[in-house]
């Protein structure tokens, strides 16, 4: 049975951990087009997605491919070694699926062993440094179980055929981007790791935009994946370096750790906004409560009397997400062991208080936006 799909929404995070901005001559480039559509941070993942649909895969396929790809071409779009979240539409059963791949921390982890002091009595006072960059910071990766578990429910195509552009790639090797070159120099703890210097540095600098980068390790990581699944990067040899890497660091991901990642499907989450169904994903992602919250705000105004470049437009977007970012801060997190209010978030009732001292003169002070007040809170 062929399944196509409609829609696939790929988020990947990184772990190269915040960078300054990068200055692009554009920052969108919008494109209209009656059929499929490639897009990524790179040209040449793109292409990849491209090459796997002309092959006669779906959605999927193309969308694991570029997200395998850009561990190449542009790491800090997508790697192997982060994690995120994946919204996918099947058409012919008109469903949606969400599956949440993000980074896990570690099980031998006390909160001890990173902060001399305890967060949630003290943050003002607490040096989260150890959690910003560096191996210490590093969580269990998700980023190859959600691919594969993509793949598994919804592929066409076999694994082995989806990655063999994949590694070619990285075998012969990429032209550098003006965005990796970027990227690179603007992450400093790269160069402070000898691997990462060996592998993006040439006599101490960047590798320059336009140069050829080959990924031969890579190459061979994504071959064991090809032929073994998710078993071939959180079990055996990559495994087995990868802790042994972490350890002599003073990190605390172990063989277990990895041994016992599972991406999960979640339900996604979704509200009606001017007579469209609008559907992100829940927690432990906090970008949909944001966006969900935001557009109950923005919907209680008549957004035709606004231009579309005018400062009111501007100014009424930024209050909206920003009451969309008190939602997330307060009461967001790991449904493991949290139970975030999303349906309260989300009622008219909140949307309400949210929307009320909305001023179109002045900016909405931190205190104006009262967060959710929850009882028994646990």
């Amino acid at each position: 049975m062929i399944i196509r799909l409609f829609s696939v929404l790929f988020i990947s995070f990184n772990v190269w951990g915040q960078s300054p901005y990068i200055d692009y001559k554009s920052p969108f480039h919008p494109t209209i087009n009656q059929q499929g559509m490639v897009v990524s941070q790179n040209i040449e993942s793109s292409n990849i997605g491209i090459e796997i649909l002309n092959r006669g895969g779906n959605a999927i396929d193309a969308a694991v491919a570029v997200g395998f790809s850009l561990a190449i071409t542009l790491p800090r779009a997508g790697n192997l070694g982060g994690g995120g979240f994946m919204l996918i539409y099947l058409k012919e059963r008109d469903e949606i699926f969400a599956i949440d791949y993000r980074g896990q921390s570690s099980r031998s982890i006390n909160i001890e062993d990173l902060f001399t002091t305890d967060p949630a009595r003290d943050y003002k006072n607490t040096n989260f440094d150890t959690v910003k960059e560096g191996y210490k910071a590093s969580t269990v990766p998700g980023t190859v179980s959600g691919l594969i578990e993509a793949h598994r429910n919804f592929g066409k195509l076999p694994l082995s055929e989806v990655l063999k552009p994949v590694i070619s790639q990285a075998e012969k090797g990429i032209r550098v981007s003006y965005d990796l070159e970027k990227a690179i120099g603007s992450a400093q703890q790269l160069y402070k790791d000898l691997e990462s210097r060996r592998i993006y540095f040439r006599d101490d600098m960047p590798i320059k935009e336009g140069s050829i980068m080959k990924r031969p390790d890579l190459a061979k990581t994504l071959i064991s994946i090809s032929e073994n699944g998710s078993s071939g990067f959180y079990e055996g040899e990559t495994a087995k370096k990868f802790v042994e890497a972490i350890e002599s660091n003073g990190g605390f991901i172990t063989s277990n750790d990895l041994k016992d990642y599972k991406a999960r499907f979640n339900i996604p989450i979704g509200i009606n906004y001017r007579g469209r169904k609008v559907y992100t994903h829940g927690p432990p992602s906090g970008g949909g409560i944001v966006l969900l919250t935001a557009l109950n705000v923005l919907e209680n105004f008549n957004l035709k009397k606004y231009r579309s470049n005018s400062a009111a437009t501007y100014h009424l977007l930024a209050e909206s997400l920003r009451r969309g970012h008190n939602n997330r801060s307060h009461h967001v997190g790991d449904p493991s062991f949290y139970k975030t209010p999303i349906e309260t978030f989300l009622s008219s009732e909140r949307t309400k208080q949210l929307t009320r001292n909305v001023n179109f003169k002045k900016a909405s002070p931190v205190s104006v936006v009262k967060p959710l007040s929850i009882k028994n809170e646990s």
